[in-house]
């Protein structure tokens, strides 16, 4: 398939390596250039595979999967991932722009994501119900878990501020 300069116009490329595929992808989605309205076109350095969609699945399909293990800003179980509580990712602007890196797939949201992640990031509400593996953080969650595991070993109902 040709590429009409016309074409070219409605098309984002982006230019990555496999052994450094969140670090890659993460400078080119934060340069103010960066058109998520754009169909994405892959390339993988040093591969001459031309991208009619299966580089395109195969690189989100690695990108989420470092995203979630690689870039220092979530934590969870493979399939309950939750945002680290990381004020300097924030002010710069890092989930942004790993946000950018997920809407720009389509679709739906990454499955892995707590339900209560998820429906933040679609519908900026939670309408999911918030449990205990919710806490990302593992030396809080055993301690909140602890704190409502006391009142069921005396036969009383556990605090009603604890999530379950």
């Amino acid at each position: 398939m040709v590429i009409t300069s016309a074409d070219e116009e409605d098309v984002q490329r982006i230019h990555v390596r496999r052994s450094h595929i969140f670090e890659d992808s993460f400078r080119q989605f934060s340069k103010n250039s960066f058109d998520v309205t754009k169909m994405l076109k892959v390339v993988f350095v040093g591969e001459s595979a031309i991208d009619d969609g299966g580089p395109r699945r195969e690189f989100f399909h690695l990108l989420l999967n470092a995203i979630t293990s690689k870039s220092g800003l979530f934590s969870g179980f493979p399939d309950h991932v939750v945002p680290l509580h990381n004020v300097k990712a924030v002010v710069n602007n890092k989930y942004f722009v790993v946000g950018k890196m997920m809407l720009v797939q389509g679709g739906q949201p990454p499955v892995y994501f707590a339900a209560a992640v998820a429906d933040f990031l679609v519908f900026n509400q939670v309408k999911s119900p918030v449990n205990i593996n919710d806490i990302a953080d593992f030396e809080v969650r055993a301690c909140l878990q602890k704190v409502c595991n006391s009142g069921r070993h005396r036969h009383q109902e556990p605090s009603k501020y604890c999530i379950q």
